[in-house]
């Protein structure tokens, strides 16, 4: 599948992203409006990856090949995430390490404690905030995190928790984004705690499926 990833702050252009299962890299990324054109250049992009295989549970040689590879095809920014047929979870170190000394581009690390919803217990959520520090102290150029409520809101407090252990890390919210009951309330909150993006397929299975959403909230998160 691809994932569109825009800006949640207010801005006169948002920046759409679009990564590949295969390689767990940024393959291409169009900076402009949502135009006609864009989303034209999105849709066959997407055509291109459709029918690839599922990727597998890569080695941290493995990754950081991906991630060179990444960066000679155009990549600006990668984001890393260990085990991506269950949606990704958080990488070792040691892949991060790997990763970090294969590229100059910006890595994102995924936090992600396990598979599922993205209710976490206090457990998990203190070990979240471990490895935000952590990853912070590893030299990570961002987060990509993602805590919801049993409403299925955007849990603010947790987010803002979280950054805060990130301490000024740029932070792209996670796919928890699709799980949200409603998207717009959730688009706010990331905007009001500082999200720098949001990573989400429109929710739907596809970003091919989500394309009006897609288009929706770019538009949305520039009127703000």
């Amino acid at each position: 599948f691809a994932l569109w990833c825009f800006r949640a702050a207010a801005a006169p252009t948002a920046d759409v992203s679009l990564y590949d299962t295969d390689t767990a890299a940024f393959q291409n990324e169009f900076q402009g409006p949502a135009t006609e054109d864009t989303l034209r250049a999105i849709r066959a992009r997407i055509a291109e990856v459709e029918g690839w295989p599922e990727s597998e549970i890569r080695s941290a040689q493995l990754a950081a090949l991906s991630a060179v590879e990444a960066e000679a095809g155009g990549a600006t920014r990668l984001e890393l995430c260990a085990c991506l047929p269950v949606g990704g979870l958080t990488p070792t170190r040691a892949l991060f390490g790997a990763v970090r000394r294969a590229v100059s581009l910006p890595v994102r690390v995924l936090l992600r404690p396990r598979a599922g919803d993205f209710l976490y217990t206090q457990a998990e959520f203190d070990v979240l905030l471990e490895e935000a520090r952590g990853y912070r102290a590893a030299g990570a150029d961002g987060l990509v995190i993602g805590c919801l409520t049993p409403q299925g809101a955007l849990d603010a407090s947790r987010m803002e928790a979280l950054m805060r252990a990130a301490d000024g890390l740029p932070v792209t919210l996670s796919r928890a984004f699709d799980l949200c009951a409603d998207p717009l309330p959730a688009l706010c909150a990331a905007q009001e705690l500082g999200v720098e993006t949001i990573l989400t397929s429109g929710c739907a299975p596809s970003a091919r499926a989500g394309m009006e959403m897609l288009a929706m909230l770019s538009q949305w998160a520039q009127d703000r």
